[in-house]
Formats: C-alpha cells, structure tokens, sequence
C-alpha cells in the first residue's frame, strides 16, 4: 500500500480523515419514540420505517405515526432488511429465516385488518452469528456461530446452499451493490471476498494494522470496492483489486454502515449515538454529530440520498436532512 493514501491523522478536522465532534446537541429531528428497545430498522418506502424490537415485535410506521398493533413476531430477534417492492426479510437467532411481503397498498395505519401473512423459513439448523440480505431481497447469507462456513438461503427456491467454507469466525456480512459479491469479514480482521455464481472466495482483503481487530460492518462500496469497519475504530476504503485505498478514524467502535449508491455518499453510526455521513472519497463532512442518546442500532438513506433515518438501540428514530 501507498503510504500516501493513509488517512490516519492525529488532527481532529474531518478533512484530515478524523469524524467530527460528537456534540452536546443532538441533530435532526425526532421522527417516532418506540416504547420498546430496537434491535434493527429498515426503509421500505420514503417515510415508511420498519422497527423490530428486542421482544420480537414488528412495527411498521409512516409519518412517525405507528401502525396500530403488532405485524407479527419474531423470536430471539437478530435483524432484518428490506428488499424491492415491500419485501421484508427477518432474522432470529435461532436460525429461522422469515419472509414477509408488504407493497404500498396494504398498509393503512388506521386500518389493523391491513396485514399480509408472513412464511417462514428454517434456513438454519443452529444459531446464526450473522446475516446480510441481497439488494434484490433474493438471498439471505449467514453464518452459523458454530460452523467455519458461510451459507446462503434463496428464498425463491427455499434451498440453502454453502457460499463458502474456511472462513474462522465470521463477523459481519455485506453485498455489492449488484448482488453478485459477497464480502465476509472476520473477528481476525480479515475478509473475504465471495463469488455467488462459483460460489468460492475470489479475493482477500488484510492488512497488518487491522489484524486481530473483528470486522463490525461491512457494505459494497458504489467503485466496486469496499467499506470495511474495525474494531480498533477505523473505517477503511479498499478498492476492487483488494488494495488498501485509505483508511480514517471513527473515533469510536463502529455500530452500522450505510451507502448511498445514488451519490457515493457513506454513513457510519457509533456505539456512543454519533452518525458522521462522508462523500465517497471519505474526506469531506456531509454531517457529523450525535443523534441518539444511546448507541445506534441502524442508519439508511432515503429520497435521493439527501435524507438519513437513524435508529437507536433505546427506541429513538430521527430524520436528519443532509
């Protein structure tokens, strides 16, 4: 790696590499205050927030306004994502996988008959350590805690196939944008590029400062790259060749990544409520600050990129405009 391409600064401006300040202020605006603990957040449509609790619960809310009762219920609830046209998909830490298909035209928040069934998936027979959905909500990827594997359930046909085997204690998942890569990160530092069509590992990505720092997040970045975040508090950009391009201080442990592949624009939120949104270079601040009181549990883009929904792990939900 080109030492030049180093971002690492021990200088506090965002042009240097560093995030901003977290604040004493927190930005945007309240949007929805869940009574329960969120564990993760999805964006279906603009101004529809999907919300799964820590006690399993499935609310969906537009407008701020939640929806009356309960969608459904997951057990051990580990996440979910959103796919095309109102597909949700659910993750539980005991390895089910459950699908549910929400369009436009189902949902009326005054109207608690306006719910679609939902089908349920044993895509895994043992606990899943971590789990990415596919852009196209084709594809759900996981890694059992107990299994050196990555394996991926495809909802269409409800097969589960192996992705990839040899990967020691996977930590985070996370697709290209076209659906077509996967990137498996580890609690060593290291992760591993994975081809879906030959399903095996096609490219490495490791360097000796991140070595034994666990891989908290990971997202395809709109170069064909990818956005990598480490324990040790660092974010780094690799481009498609599995070269280190640069890498910046967090500040503090990464919680959750975003990309917007409209603008190139990158997102990160901290385990201290802090979201810093960057240009795709990662060098000019967009936004930097608190907007939680506790840590983040999810960040999306919405509208045109110029829109943040941020999700704390203690309920809250804010709209940040950029």
């Amino acid at each position: 790696m080109n030492a030049d391409n180093d971002r690492r600064s021990s200088g506090g401006s965002p042009a240097d590499g560093r995030a901003g300040g977290d604040g004493d202020d927190l930005l945007g605006t309240l949007w929805f205050e869940h009574d329960q603990p969120v564990v993760d957040m999805a964006c279906l449509y603009r101004a529809k927030v999907v919300l799964l609790d820590q006690k399993g619960g499935v609310t969906l809310c537009r407008d701020g306004e939640a929806g009356p009762g309960r969608l459904m219920a997951v057990a051990r609830p580990l996440g979910l994502a959103a796919g095309p046209e109102g597909r949700l998909v659910f993750v539980d830490g005991d390895g089910r996988i459950v699908e549910l298909s929400l369009t436009e035209d189902d949902y009326d928040p005054l109207d608690p008959e306006a719910r679609r069934a939902h089908i349920v998936h044993a895509g895994a027979t043992e606990p899943i350590e971590c789990f990415a959905v596919s852009p196209l909500g084709t594809v759900v990827a996981f890694a059992a805690a107990a299994r050196r594997q990555v394996s991926g359930f495809f909802l269409d046909s409800e097969i589960v196939r192996t992705l990839a085997d040899g990967i020691e204690r996977p930590s985070a998942l996370g697709f290209a944008a076209d659906g077509r890569l996967l990137a498996a990160g580890t609690a060593a530092g290291e992760v591993r590029i994975v081809d879906l069509g030959g399903r095996e590992v096609t490219l490495e990505l490791r360097d000796d400062r991140f070595a034994g720092s666990a891989v908290s997040a990971v997202a395809g970045s709109p170069d064909d790259g990818w956005l990598v975040a480490y324990e040790n508090q660092r974010l780094a950009h690799w481009d498609g060749d599995g070269e280190l391009a640069y890498d910046i201080d967090t500040k503090a442990p990464v919680a959750c990544l975003a990309v917007d592949e409209r603008t190139g624009a990158v997102a990160f939120g901290t385990s201290h409520g802090a979201v810093h949104v960057r240009d795709a270079s990662l060098g000019e601040s967009l936004a930097d600050g608190r907007v939680v009181t506790g840590a983040l549990r999810r960040i999306a883009f919405m509208g045109i990129g110029d829109e943040l929904v941020c999700a704390g792990a203690g309920g809250e939900v804010r709209y940040l405009a950029l």
